[in-house]
């Protein structure tokens, strides 16, 4: 009651409680509603208590409580003044069990503490009626078992008996899943041991923790606690961390200790000392010196080391309400593998034709007062590089390392860089930078109107390692030699030298790109680069080198100031001229391809604009006979996902940002040699045809292609290609098609047409004058009227050998092709007109085609000793002339004239 005086230390007051819940009482004020939805949320049901009050202690002689599937019962001894207290509770949540019995003073205490968590899913999710622990979870989730045992003995002063504490925490499988699309994090095996006095417990800790696909390992042991300064200090006796990545068959690892021979050494390493001060004005961190070595997946060992590194911050604010931390760290880093950046990269250096032992090596001296000052060197220590310098050698070269060096400085918001590499067959390089960064609320950053300046010095040798800045399976290969100063500020560069290149080769063995010989000279000025001369030469002969042609480029290339444009695309302008002289551009044997025209780009406002013509001097292309399989588009391959792993991002066609949007209008000429075989198909083609692209539309294809002494093989026959138009419409791979393919020197003009488009074709025969499709698919494989009687078994063994061999590869074109022939026919008895016929009048017919216009052929019987040959030539359209010669001799001139 308001103006009540305490009652006396002596005097108790003995009470005893019961609360039932009851749906009545669900209602709250505005002020009590948090308090009250609480209360529901856990849904009490009972709570009985009975003790006493005596200033300053407190008695539950029993405590009892019922809430939601959670149940806390006990009795309790609470001293409000001393905080002793002596008790036993025991609480049980959906998925979790505690027990702890006891008592504990400043002077004197014993006592057990468990808890079991048999469903962390079921305990978080039960927690998280109450708000600090809601918050904590964030939507994430817990998953798994633990459990805590722990005993204490004394109290907790220092003047008492010392307490004695032996605590243990494991862990067999606990998963945190976040809600978030990230991976979860894995803990398996999770020990954590603490032995002995507060003031020096021994603390040992081991287990592994998986993240998405990387698992790491950890074991700690640590001796530490709280002094009687009411300092904290501790002693690292071992570490000794893991990390397993990815594709990688070993490790990285971490473990305390020094130098490489301590890898092999049972000695155990030095302890590394940490000491926490808190302090009316400051608090202080110390760390003793000490070392760790690293050994990662690529054999090596690494070392780093470091002196006594002292933190202090102060408590209060100084001006301008911060509390600036000072410090000061230094160190070294030894025996650093080059060859490590394996583990880093996708393409390994052997792919690029590069192989090292280099060790590397370095210091720092890294200090905080009134600003953040840090000089950092990296250089050489032992080892070369090798390089593949020439890809038809077997084995690579050395570099002949003389010197590598690499030096950072950072003085307050002054940044500079140095770096010298030196060696007898990799080159020399000399460069230098400096710029001014901007202190701001969240830390350093480089301001806009930074000023800038540096110089770059180069002289690089012809080696295959410049193969790093092509795609997969290219290679580049060229000297460099070039010397650049620059100026000015981060938006607005000023460049100025100059850039010479020789020896520049281009190489890609699956798409038969083959370009060497390359040179080129440029000058650099403010911020535009003047190409003043670029060429590259196609692959030639042995013989004549020149043979591949001759590529040539000019124009230049602006970078505009960086204000005023949002898009590093818009800040860009180019404008080339190319000039290509019967270039080889592919010299795949199966895509041949030389060429020659102009072609002039431009690129202002991420527009980029691509005029010209092109005319092919000769090309061939061979056609497979079998194309790969693929999956109709229907079949869709679902592969499952890894536990934990992250989910493929769904892919935008429209990327954030401003595209570059092409404007192209190229006009294409196949030229006086365009060849084009395979699939039974040999012709050359002739035509122009436009290509044009705008924007984000599909390229398209305009003109007409009509193809010229063209043949087609079919039905096991050699058709004549009379007509053969490719009609370009738009779709580059949907062309109309008009062909139309005859037998030759026959009376009877039949043969093959195809209409339609290229991806729906339509395949008929074709006879003039109309004849059957039985009787012209006769005359198209025998030649010859299938009136008799065996015919039709004859012209189905022959069309069966076509449809059987696929894409006309029967076994008689296979000898055909071998022979050199364009005719292997065989004709049995029973297609003779004379019904006295015998098995001995079958034949064989050889024939070749020596010109559009002359074909010869020889037929010889099986029974027979001569053979007759046959020559037959077309003197026009209408008129051929046939002679024949053997057992008789005859010479025929026929007419031929069709009739609607």
């Amino acid at each position: 009651t308001p103006g009540s005086t305490s009652p006396a230390p002596d005097t108790a007051f003995v009470f005893e409680a019961a609360l039932q819940s009851s749906a009545q009482h669900t209602t709250s004020t505005t002020k009590a509603k948090a308090p009250t939805d609480l209360l529901n949320s856990l849904q009490l049901r009972q709570l009985t208590t009975q003790g006493s009050w005596a200033a300053p202690l407190l008695t539950l002689n029993s405590l009892q409580l019922d809430a939601q599937a959670a149940k806390l019962q006990g009795q309790l001894k609470l001293n409000t003044s001393s905080l002793a207290s002596q008790g036993q509770l025991s609480l049980q949540l959906p998925g979790l069990k505690a027990e702890v019995n006891g008592h504990v003073s400043s002077s004197d205490g014993l006592g057990t503490l468990s808890i079991q968590v048999q469903d962390a899913a079921q305990a978080s999710q039960w927690l998280a009626h109450f708000p600090p622990v809601k918050a904590q979870l964030g939507g994430n989730q817990l998953r798994g078992s633990a459990a805590l045992s722990a005993r204490w003995q004394g109290g907790w002063q220092q003047g008492g008996q010392a307490m004695q504490l032996n605590a243990s925490l494991r862990a067999p499988q606990l998963d945190w899943l976040p809600a978030a699309a990230i991976p979860s994090l894995q803990l398996r095996d999770g020990q954590l041991d603490l032995v002995g006095p507060v003031s020096q417990l021994q603390l040992s800790s081991q287990g592994q923790v998986t993240r998405g696909t990387q698992q790491s390992r950890w074991q700690l042991q640590a001796i530490g606690g709280r002094a009687k300064d009411a300092s904290w200090q501790a002693s690292l006796q071992q570490l000794a961390l893991s990390l397993q990545q990815p594709g990688q068959s070993q490790p990285w690892r971490l473990q305390l200790g020094a130098g490489n021979d301590a890898a092999n050494s049972s000695s155990p390493a030095q302890a590394v000392t940490l000491r926490w001060v808190p302090g009316t004005n400051t608090n202080t961190l110390t760390v003793s010196a000490g070392a760790v070595r690293l050994l990662g997946p690529v054999p090596g060992t690494g070392g780093i080391s470091w002196q006594p590194l002292q933190w202090s911050q102060p408590v209060t604010p100084g001006k301008g309400g911060k509390r600036l931390a000072q410090w000061h760290s230094q160190g070294r880093i030894d025996g650093l593998p080059l060859a490590w950046l394996d583990a880093f990269t996708a393409q390994p250096m052997a792919d690029l034709g590069i192989s090292s032992d280099l060790l590397l090596s370095g210091s720092w001296d890294a200090a905080q007062t009134d600003s953040l000052h840090l000089r950092a060197t990296l250089e050489r220590s032992a080892g070369d590089v090798r390089l593949q310098a020439d890809a038809g050698r077997s084995t690579p070269l050395p570099a002949g390392m003389q010197e590598a060096w690499l030096q950072v400085n950072l003085d307050g918001e002054a940044l500079s860089g140095s770096l010298r590499w030196d060696s007898q067959r990799a080159g020399k390089a000399l460069a230098a930078f400096s710029t001014r960064l901007k202190t701001g609320s969240s830390g350093l950053s480089w301001p806009l109107d930074a000023p800038l300046g540096g110089s770059v010095q180069l002289q690089l040798p012809p080696v295959d390692a410049w193969s790093a800045l092509a795609p997969p399976g290219w290679r580049l290969r060229g000297t460099v030699d070039s010397h650049i100063d620059l100026k000015g500020t981060r938006s607005q560069p000023q460049w100025e030298g100059s850039l010479r290149a020789r020896d520049l080769a281009v190489r890609s063995a699956v798409d038969g790109i083959d370009f060497s010989q390359g040179t080129l000279d440029a000058r650099l000025h403010g911020q535009q680069l003047d190409i003043q001369n670029f060429t590259l030469r196609g692959a030639g002969t042995p013989q004549n080198a020149a043979a591949g042609g001759l590529l040539s480029i000019t124009g230049s290339v602006l970078w505009l100031p960086e204000a005023g444009q949002a898009n590093i695309r818009q800040r860009v302008q180019m404008a080339l001229q190319g000039q290509l002289s019967a270039l080889r551009l592919s010299s795949r044997p199966d895509r041949r391809l030389v060429a020659s025209g102009q072609l002039q780009a431009e690129l202002k406002d991420a527009k980029l604009f691509l005029r010209g013509s092109l005319s092919a001097d000769s090309a061939l292309i061979t056609l497979p006979d079998d194309s790969t399989p693929t999956l109709d588009e229907d079949v869709k391959v679902r592969r499952p996902t890894t536990p934990g792993s992250i989910p493929a991002a769904p892919t935008s066609s429209s990327p954030a940002g401003v595209q570059i949007t092409p404007d192209v209008l190229v006009n294409l000429d196949l030229g006086p040699d365009f060849q084009l075989r395979g699939r039974g198909l040999q012709a050359r083609l002739a035509g122009k045809l436009v290509l044009t692209a705008v924007g984000t539309a599909t390229p398209a294809l305009t003109g007409q292609i009509r193809t010229v002494n063209g043949t087609y093989q079919a039905y096991g026959q050699r058709l004549q290609i009379e007509r053969g138009l490719i009609h370009f419409y738009g779709p580059i791979d949907n062309p109309a098609l008009a062909i139309l393919a005859i037998r030759p020197k026959l009376s009877q003009r039949v043969g093959v047409q195809v209409s339609g488009t290229a991806q729906s074709p339509v395949v008929s025969l074709y006879s003039d004058p109309s004849l059957s499709d039985v009787e012209t698919l006769t005359w198209l494989v025998l030649g010859r009227s299938g009136s008799a009687g065996g015919a039709e078994a004859a012209l189905m063994q022959q069309a069966a050998l076509a449809l059987l061999g696929g894409n006309g590869k029967s076994l008689s074109d296979q000898l055909t092709q071998a022979l050199g022939l364009d005719e292997l026919s065989f004709r049995g008895a029973s297609e003779s007109s004379d019904s006295s016929s015998t098995a001995s009048a079958a034949s064989i017919t050889l024939g070749k085609r020596l010109s559009q216009d002359f074909y010869v052929a020889y037929e010889s019987s099986l029974g027979g000793a001569m053979g007759v040959f046959y020559i037959f030539y077309d003197l026009s359209r209408y008129l051929t002339l046939r002679a024949q010669t053997g057992e008789q001799s005859a010479v025929d001139l026929i007419w031929t004239r069709s009739y609607d």
